[in-house]
């Protein structure tokens, strides 16, 4: 005959596995609910892409006039503070960074933040060298066109940065003390 207290120990033993286990299943994901949750925000992520609709030309062409003003800045002043000139070259499609060696040849920049850039689809590039100002044209030297002196100074310039409608461009203007300025046509006020 069982006393009631081997009853009770027996009855106590058989219920603790039990409580164990269904905690234990209550405590966490199961590896089948993280991959549905996962394939869930992949497929949301995906939806969301699809219908983003693309980006406006002219906006670009105002995003990339800024970059550029602000990478020729940085490239001015790592010319001063390192005694090496660096030299701007532009194509219809991009521009690079170039730095001259000690034997006088221009190579592109190794550095990560003068690294080669390709234009956004719809947004080419224009040069003005000159002081006319009907001159702009795409371009085409294989020679840097842009000089940034250990002294601050640069080589004067007109770059258009024009969108596919070509009334809708940005310019960027550097003048020979470094000076550097920008204007969106039309203007706000045509």
């Amino acid at each position: 005959m069982m006393t009631s207290a081997t009853r009770h120990q027996k009855n106590s033993a058989s219920s603790i596995p039990e409580a164990m286990i269904n905690r234990s299943r209550s405590a966490g994901f199961t590896l089948l609910e993280l991959l549905v949750v996962i394939l869930i925000i992949g497929l949301m992520t995906s939806f969301v892409t699809l219908n983003y609709p693309e980006s406006d030309p002219v906006a670009f062409a105002k995003t990339e006039t800024k970059k550029l003003a602000y990478l020729i800045r940085l490239a001015s002043e790592d010319s001063l503070m390192r005694s090496r000139p660096v030299s701007l070259h532009l194509t219809p499609t991009g521009y690079r960074f170039l730095i001259r060696t000690k034997s006088n040849l221009w190579v592109p920049s190794k550095d990560k933040l003068f690294t080669s850039q390709k234009m956004p689809k719809g947004v080419t590039i224009e040069l003005n060298l000159s002081n006319d100002e009907g001159q702009f044209s795409a371009p085409t030297e294989e020679t840097p066109q842009i000089l940034l002196s250990t002294s601050g100074e640069l080589t004067p310039f007109k770059i258009r940065m024009v969108t596919s409608q070509t009334t809708k461009f940005s310019e960027l203007r550097g003048q020979f003390g470094g000076q550097l300025t920008i204007r969106h046509y039309p203007l706000p006020n045509e």
